[in-house]
């Protein structure tokens, strides 16, 4: 079987996903910041150049505004994100940027005080991220809990290689945006869209450059989350993008 069919099965085995269909006219999109209404595709992306927090998704790499988000060292992403509101265990949140990342070592660090270990994932918000979270709701009062109610979402639009979507953009919506631009690349996992590239060597250390010590490891995978009301089942719209390395 080849490699990049047993990833995708063992994604599909492996996340919780959601499913729905939904269409809105083509080319066009709902305005994310003021009183629904319908933009063109080119309005959309001017407003976006206009944002605060500028997520694009450009092949296997996301750029925060301008800026390469790598899965890299903790104490060299903190150099280039700054420390954050929260770091506790395996997670750390900010509360000005719209995005919260998991380490590969928790809260281990060297003798100088720098943490030691890798991001391994990062997660970016277009909805709040008790949203539809049945588990883990807005009446907890942990450390965690404080900062994740202080960190933003996205003012807007993220792009997918010159496309805008949004909060409120569809599976199907996204699926066909990405279909059409990732090919073999794309697949929809329980109904929801997902990118898995398998990368060569010199590309995953444009992404992880401490890769090489482990080899056990080649692909990144790029999910989208979308949630339901929790009485309809209906799905409310697209909530988060998670990206991470695929541990083989």
């Amino acid at each position: 079987m080849p490699k990049m069919k047993k990833v995708l099965i063992i994604l599909a085995t492996a996340l919780v996903v959601f499913a729905c269909n939904g269409q809105t006219p083509k080319n066009k999109h709902t305005d994310a910041t003021t009183t629904p209404k319908t933009i063109t595709e080119k309005e959309a992306i001017e407003a976006f150049k206009k944002q605060k927090h500028r997520f694009e998704i450009k092949g296997y790499k996301i750029y925060y505004n301008d800026q390469l988000m790598k899965l890299d060292t903790i104490a060299n992403f903190f150099d280039v994100f700054e420390k954050p509101i929260y770091k506790g265990g395996y997670e750390f949140v900010y509360n000005n940027k719209p995005f919260w990342a998991r380490t590969s070592l928790g809260e281990v660090k060297d003798k100088k005080g720098r943490f030691i270990g890798y991001i391994d994932r990062f997660f970016i918000y277009f909805r709040p991220f008790f949203e539809g979270n049945r588990y883990y709701t807005e009446d907890f009062n942990d450390s965690k809990a404080r900062a994740v109610k202080q960190m933003p979402v996205i003012d807007g639009y993220m792009l997918v290689e010159g496309h805008p979507i949004h909060k409120d953009t569809t599976p199907k919506e996204l699926s066909e945006i990405l279909d059409s631009i990732y090919g073999d690349n794309f697949t929809n996992l329980m109904g929801t869209p997902t990118i898995v590239f398998e990368l060569k060597e010199d590309q995953i250390k444009e992404i992880i450059p401490h890769w090489g010590a482990d080899k056990a490891y080649d692909n990144i995978f790029i999910g989208f989350e979308f949630i339901r009301d929790p009485k309809t089942k209906e799905v409310k719209g697209l909530k988060s993008v998670e990206y991470s390395n695929f541990m083989m």
